[in-house]
């Protein structure tokens, strides 16, 4: 799939932080972003909406994001989706519980430009060609 058909959902209590993921996937490509501020949030727009991929900060309100990683990955349609998490802690406990939770991938905040699109193209190439929602 190509990262402009993609659909993706970031979800990160920052604005500030949602702005710059939203500016990386844009200048890569990505054309559908939509955001959410906290787990909650995020897991009713996830299962309302036909997303290809999410990315999730791990430090969030109303549930985190290992909270909403393991939401999609336990009893929802589309629990197959790509999840990346992003957090700002230095703890490799949260990579491998990520990881462990079946996360995608793991991208340390502050948010390296190269370090996020890398990550997001690599989950994108490796999607089917047609986008959730349409068949």
């Amino acid at each position: 799939m190509r990262p402009g058909a993609a659909r993706v959902l970031v979800a990160d209590a920052s604005a500030s932080m949602r702005g710059v993921i939203r500016g990386v996937l844009l200048d890569v490509g990505f054309e559908h972003v939509d955001e959410a501020t906290d787990g909650l949030t995020a897991f009713e727009r996830f299962c309302a909406g036909a997303y290809d991929v999410v990315v999730t900060d791990w430090y969030m309100p109303r549930g985190n994001g290992l909270q909403l990683l393991r939401a999609i990955r336990h009893g929802v349609e589309r629990s197959d989706t790509p999840v990346l998490v992003l957090t700002g802690g230095v703890s490799a406990t949260h990579a491998s519980e990520a990881l462990e939770a079946g996360a995608n991938g793991f991208v340390k905040k502050p948010i390296i430009s190269p370090a996020l699109s890398e990550a997001m193209l690599r989950i994108v190439a490796a999607l089917p060609l047609v986008p959730r929602g349409q068949s």
